[in-house]
């Protein structure tokens, strides 16, 4: 009796610690990289899409990309904001306040290991929130390439030749405009 006593006078009188303090959106979004993966996301859906690669055969590898990368830039810009915000707020509504701050505070590097049991949950919540923002970012980039593409005379199109240069350009990586990731949050 006397031991329970003395723990629980011990334990009223240690002091207990604050609750974690709430991260703020940038610490949020210096471990969530919001940049790096609509960017990551945005090259590998635009990509991987039909439309692409019609608009890059009909106007060769050079002239989709001098369309592509400016299009893509202007997606990434106009649609980064509503990407950072539905990211942050899917570490906020997914991740528990203390482990959210303790990544937080330990930064990309020593703070994304206690974000792994969480990231599936993470996932589905930006994926419900975003996938409108990347359809519309993706739109935005492949609008442009059918616009300057519809313009193109594809009879004057040697089709062989462009064939050769699509398979090459699909095996040195140039196919993808110098916009694929190549690391990072994706």
């Amino acid at each position: 009796m006397f031991a329970a006593a003395m723990t629980l006078a011990i334990m009223m009188q240690a002091p207990t610690s604050a609750p974690a303090q709430e991260p703020t959106d940038d610490a949020i979004a210096a471990i969530a990289l919001p940049e790096a993966q609509l960017r990551g996301m945005l090259a590998r859906t635009v990509f991987s899409t039909q439309t692409m690669a019609m608009g890059a055969f009909t106007l060769g590898i050079p002239e989709a990309c001098a369309v592509t990368r400016p299009a893509f830039e202007q997606a990434v810009q106009t649609e980064l904001p509503r990407w950072r915000a539905n990211l942050i707020q899917a570490y906020r509504t997914t991740v528990p306040k203390d482990t959210l701050a303790a990544a937080a505070a330990g930064g990309a590097t020593n703070g994304s290991p206690l974000l792994l049991p969480h990231l599936s949950a993470i996932g589905s919540a930006m994926q419900l929130a975003s996938e409108p923002v990347l359809k519309e970012a993706a739109a935005l980039v492949l609008t442009s390439v059918m616009t300057k593409a519809g313009q193109a005379d594809l009879s004057k199109v040697d089709k062989t030749k462009r064939m050769d240069e699509m398979k090459q350009a699909m095996a040195d990586g140039s196919l993808f405009c110098g916009l694929q990731p190549t690391g990072g949050a994706n």
